[in-house]
């Protein structure tokens, strides 16, 4: 009599970016690079004979998604995270930003190439979210505080630092406080007027140290890619 061997069934991850899709792995990365191309989902589906529904909901999912993207990556998609966010939180610098970008024509362009039916405010929310992210992937900003900062603001903030750590480390001791006042109220204001003039510094890094990226579309895709390896849809 022969038995049967017992078949160990391995469940395999069809898409590890998009869990309950049904497109594959390798249609949503066509989708994905479709929407960080900018292209509109009748003109995708024509090139990868996906569904325009399909297309159109994944697109959808994306943007909402790109919020979160930009949050977590403090330098990804050409520095957004750093400019807009603060803390995890929109910084008033960011609404200030997105809300220039609403009176752009890029906005009103992109809002008739892709959603020109759109009625929910979410939903046109998301849109100028996503161009705004955009415009930050097409300038070249490099991932690290040296190209913000010249060599001699971070080496200020290097000393405001020390300055820091030995009031931390002196400040219970009898009298520090009434011997030092003076020191301790110029340091208070030098504090207290460091984040304009570091914010002052990065505003000037971006207008003056960036410059047009040439895959601008590369940038939101690799980024975006990463972000939804480890936080599928």
């Amino acid at each position: 009599m022969k038995y049967r061997k017992n078949r160990v069934s391995k469940t395999r991850i069809r898409n590890r970016y998009h869990r309950r899709a049904k497109l594959s792995e390798y249609k949503f990365l066509q989708v994905l690079q479709g929407f960080c191309d900018d292209i509109p989902a009748a003109n995708l589906t024509l090139k990868t004979r996906i569904s325009e529904k399909t297309i159109r909901a994944t697109y959808k999912a994306l943007r909402g998604q790109l919020y979160f993207a930009t949050q977590g990556d403090r330098y990804g998609f050409g520095g957004a995270g750093f400019f807009l966010f603060l803390g995890g939180n929109l910084r008033e610098r960011g609404r200030q930003f997105i809300e220039e970008v609403s009176q752009r024509q890029i906005f009103l362009d992109h809002m008739r190439r892709h959603g020109p039916r759109t009625r929910k405010p979410t939903d046109a929310t998301d849109f100028l979210f996503e161009v705004t992210v955009r415009m930050f992937c097409n300038i070249g900003m490099q991932k690290d505080l040296a190209t913000l900062y010249p060599k001699e603001t971070r080496e200020a903030l290097s000393t405001i630092r020390e300055i820091a750590q030995w009031i931390r480390e002196n400040q219970e001791i009898e009298g520090f406080s009434t011997k030092y006042a003076s020191l301790l109220e110029g340091f208070e204001k030098i504090v207290t007027n460091m984040p304009k003039l570091l914010e002052m510094e990065e505003l000037l890094a971006l207008k003056t140290k960036s410059v047009a990226h040439r895959f601008p579309s590369n940038v939101m895709y690799e980024d975006l890619r990463r972000y939804l390896l480890k936080n599928p849809l």
